[in-house]
This record gives C-alpha cells, structure tokens and sequence, in this order.
C-alpha cells in the first residue's frame, strides 16, 4: 500500500498558529497535494490528544482524500509502554463526520 509520509512541515501544520502556517508551512504542504499518485493511507499520531488541533486534522482529512484519494486513515497514540501505541483506523469520511458532530 502506498503510505502518504508526514513531512516536518505537515508535522508544524498540525498544531501551528495561523501565521506560522501562512508564512512557514502552507507551499511546502501543499507541495504534498501538487506531486503525481495516490495514498492508500496515513498514520496519523495523536500523542496523548494534544498533537493536532481538530479543525487542522479535519482539513488534512478532507483534502488527503479529495486530492490524493486517501482510503484509511490509521490512528496512533502513547501507551502505557510505548510511545506508539495502535489505536485504530477508519476512513477520511469518519474522520471528518466525526470531528464536524464533536465541533460543528
């Protein structure tokens, strides 16, 4: 399967205040979106909670699907004895749903 790789500037756009995003990250993004293929899916670490901001990870959903047709979205976190620890996967759909029913 064809894995989409976070990059450090993905990795910036998760949490990032706007200017930060506007200034820094937003070209080298959506570098990611310009290059030819597809992804199947992309492991997504949400740290404890705090590694993504919902409305960053539900926009990240939509356009990895739309743009890249993205399938599965596999879902990380810590563990009690790991730092990555499988949570579960699910698709771009759920994903978005999902935070849009949380924070409408």
């Amino acid at each position: 399967m064809n894995e989409a790789q976070l990059g450090e500037d993905v990795l910036t756009f998760r949490a990032a205040d706007t200017f930060t995003v506007a200034s820094d990250t937003k070209s080298l993004l959506f570098r990611m979106f310009e290059e030819p293929g597809k992804y199947e899916f992309v492991a997504i670490h949400l740290g404890r909670g705090e590694q993504w901001l919902s409305s960053r990870l539900y926009v990240f959903a939509t356009m990895l699907q739309r743009m890249k047709s993205l399938r599965c979205i596999v879902i990380l976190g810590v563990g009690a004895d790991t730092e990555s620890q499988f949570i579960g996967a699910t698709t771009p759909d759920k994903i978005r749903w999902g935070l849009a029913t949380i924070e409408p």
